[in-house]
């Protein structure tokens, strides 16, 4: 069912693509495609392929920010669009380094009439303070680790993201947002119980955080876990029984609430 319902999502995402496409290219000559490449309050990876099929279809470009994407995907950690090989098919890509690089700043890939366009246009990066240089030397350094070590990184995270499924097998398939990146999701619906759940997991030593409503939809909040590579399967194991602890506490406390 879990299967599905992302399937369905990568599909209403094409429609969604290609309606807006259909509407733009009436009104004007330029049409633009911006796309995280992981979503990040779920964790879901987008029909990149698809989308670029649309784009083309339309003459329209595509932009894919990759800031969840950076060194959990793709080789030497060029991220998502890397790993579905469609990189020379985006006008640019959005690379942050404050996510799995550590670090933090930004970088666009794309053409050298986009650099000009910014260079000249953008007024944010006109404005700005350059980075500093141990900034810059912080952000090279970690690239060469990132290219050296993230063959053997993704493998060891996609062990724990593969175990994660595993254990959240054991709770109700209603509150499983499961998805192939290491951001996953438990809902816990109503912002007081997601917060309840979000504390009792803190207590336990887990930094886990509870995303409420209005920032998702009432009836999907949710914790949010991101798995990281220094953890262990035995931390991930230690999470899952908490996150079991919880969630019976939950369902008991409901079932006594309608006595």
């Amino acid at each position: 069912a879990q299967q599905h319902a992302q399937q369905q999502q990568a599909h209403q995402a094409q429609q969604h693509a290609q309606q807006q496409a259909q509407q733009q290219q009436t009104r004007q000559p330029s049409i633009l495609v911006a796309v995280e490449t992981v979503y990040s309050m779920d964790g879901h990876c987008a029909p990149l392929v698809e989308m670029c099929d649309v784009a083309e279809e339309f003459g329209a470009s595509v932009i894919a920010d990759e800031a969840h994407g950076t060194g959990v995907f793709g080789e030497e950690g060029r991220g998502w669009a890397a790993e579905l090989g469609v990189e020379h098919r985006l006008v640019c890509r959005v690379h942050t380094f404050g996510k799995g690089l550590g670090v933090h700043g930004a970088a666009m890939l794309g053409p050298r009439v986009m650099y000009e366009y910014l260079v000249n246009y953008a007024r944010p990066l006109i404005y700005s303070t350059s980075l500093p240089m141990h900034s810059v030397a912080s952000i090279r350094c970690a690239y060469a680790m990132m290219r050296r070590t993230a063959a053997e990184r993704q493998r060891h995270l996609q062990d724990l993201v593969v175990l994660f499924h595993q254990r959240l097998g054991r709770l109700p398939p209603a509150r499983a947002l499961t998805s192939p990146s290491p951001i996953q999701g438990i809902i816990v619906p109503g912002n007081d119980d997601c917060v309840h759940a979000a504390q009792h997991l803190q207590r336990r030593g887990f930094h886990v955080l509870p995303i409420r409503s209005p920032t998702v939809p009432v009836g999907t909040e949710r914790l949010r876990i991101i798995l990281h590579y220094h953890n262990s399967k035995d931390e991930v194991n230690a999470l899952m029984d908490a996150v079991e602890e919880v969630i019976l506490q939950e369902s008991v406390g409901k079932c006594a609430s309608r006595l």
